[in-house]
């Protein structure tokens, strides 16, 4: 059951932008199930960082402390994440109003930077052992996903 809720949570966070038609040339989706070194880091540690924002048992095996940094800089990567996203598509309805379309690489880089920021927040802020733990759980978490392409 865990797996898939996982799956589905993951198809609507990695490309949530639904607010006009795209017509992007995508390179094919990879399946982490079976071939999860091809899942990326950076889509790997988001979804994390997604999943252990809104259930703070995913991070579980850490120290108190580290937990409590943990959830503290997850719940700020949360606040953002859901701001980005409000924000492109509010971008992309006005434009697909007036009959054009956003181009969405520069919000997917975005969306890759803040990962990458995140990452660093918590390798500042946590033990050794409790970024070991975080590493761990997201290399696991990569054989339960599935990654849509990306855009070309």
């Amino acid at each position: 059951m865990k797996a898939s809720v996982l799956v589905l949570l993951l198809v609507f966070t990695l490309h949530p932008i639904r607010a006009q038609d795209h017509q992007h040339t995508v390179s094919v989706a990879t399946n982490g199930f079976e071939h999860p070194e091809l899942v990326s880091d950076s889509d790997a540690y988001r979804h994390f960082f997604i999943l252990a924002a809104m259930d703070s048992r995913q991070l579980s095996g850490l120290l108190p402390a580290d937990r409590i940094a943990a959830m503290k800089i997850l719940s700020d990567f949360k606040a953002e994440w859901e701001g980005r996203i409000a924000e492109y598509n509010a971008r992309a309805t006005e434009l697909n109003n007036k009959g054009q379309r956003s181009d969405i690489k520069p919000f997917l880089a975005a969306r890759d930077t803040l990962g990458q920021q995140t990452r660093g927040k918590l390798v500042q802020a946590l033990s050794e052992n409790g970024v070991k733990t975080i590493d761990a759980s997201v290399k696991a978490g990569k054989g339960r996903m599935g990654v849509p392409g990306r855009p070309q």
